[in-house]
């Protein structure tokens, strides 16, 4: 038998999670036992390594003692993040083999458990969409666009306030490909398309007039489909260096990796990023590098 975790997120006692997986392996057979690393719940109950205030500091180690790495049981009780670790570790130890699909993940796991080297296997994903290149919008009427679905780790936050910016002191026209959480407000000069199929990303591009984009993302992503399709374009894609994103912009030619301070002014520094640039660069000739051989 094959067990393999992929997600515990949503459990109603997830601190369980790690001895039941355990316990369904048979000593006497050739079971295996896998993890895959989508999110760090593994790591914290915060599963994007954000603290209470909705910020990102690294990684999560069992001193910390933020009030959002630690697990609210049924009963009300709550779980504190050093048994959390010492759950999930035991069950990472028992591993055959981890899954991470970036290297910034194996460093955020090692982090935290530095006796899982032997059992980490770096496996990008090789199903990326594939995308065309774009051409790229005039500099003077070009918009830079986020794509994707925004949630509050995802960068909802970052963009509503970037419009706001924008509607006040003047900038890029600013459009999303996808949706937001309802829990913001988008301001009305943000063009909203919704729901899209990959294939469609290159005519939405066009359509909307895309000079750039940016990855507004202010946790350390696992992978980042969206910050690849976007890559593969071809056009100037903008994002904060942390996680998997901010490896893919460092590795790819159009890639531009805006320094990330979890308490400073995220919309300031997209703005400020821009204005060093000058106007945006036409990419239509670059060389996206394929995703690393392991992936295929």
């Amino acid at each position: 038998m094959r067990v393999v975790y992929s997600c515990g997120v949503g459990d109603r006692n997830p601190i369980e999670l790690p001895g039941a997986m355990m316990g369904l392996i048979r000593h006497d057979r050739a079971d295996r036992l896998e993890a895959r690393l989508h999110d760090y719940f593994v790591v914290s109950p915060s599963y994007c390594l954000l603290n209470a205030d909705g910020a990102y500091r690294g990684p999560v180690l069992r001193d910390n003692p933020d009030p959002a790495h630690r697990q609210r049981r049924p009963d009300g009780g709550f779980v504190p993040l050093t048994n959390w670790q010492s759950a999930w570790e035991g069950f990472l130890v028992r591993c055959d083999e981890i899954t991470v699909f970036s290297e910034s993940s194996r460093q955020h796991l090692l982090a935290v458990y530095p006796g899982l080297s032997a059992n980490i296997v770096y496996r990008p994903h090789s199903t990326v969409a594939q995308i065309t290149r774009v051409r790229q919008a005039a500099h003077g009427s070009a918009t830079l666009a986020v794509l994707g679905n925004l949630s509050r780790q995802k960068g909802a936050g970052v963009l509503c306030d970037l419009a706001e910016r924008v509607a006040r002191d003047g900038g890029p026209k600013l459009a999303l490909i996808g949706n937001i959480d309802p829990a913001f407000s988008l301001p009305p000069t943000v063009r909203l398309h919704g729901s899209y199929r990959p294939a469609d990303i290159p005519h939405l591009a066009e359509r909307y007039g895309v000079g750039a984009w940016l990855v507004p993302s202010i946790w350390p992503e696992t992978f980042s489909f969206a910050t690849h399709e976007m890559l593969a374009t071809g056009l100037p894609v903008y994002g904060f260096d942390i996680g998997a994103q901010g490896e893919a912009l460092r590795r790819a030619p159009n890639g531009i990796p805006i320094p990330f301070d979890p308490d400073g002014d995220h919309a300031a520094a997209v703005l400020a990023m821009i204005a060093a640039r000058g106007p945006w660069s036409v990419t239509q000739d670059i060389s996206i590098p394929r995703l690393d051989k392991a992936a295929e």
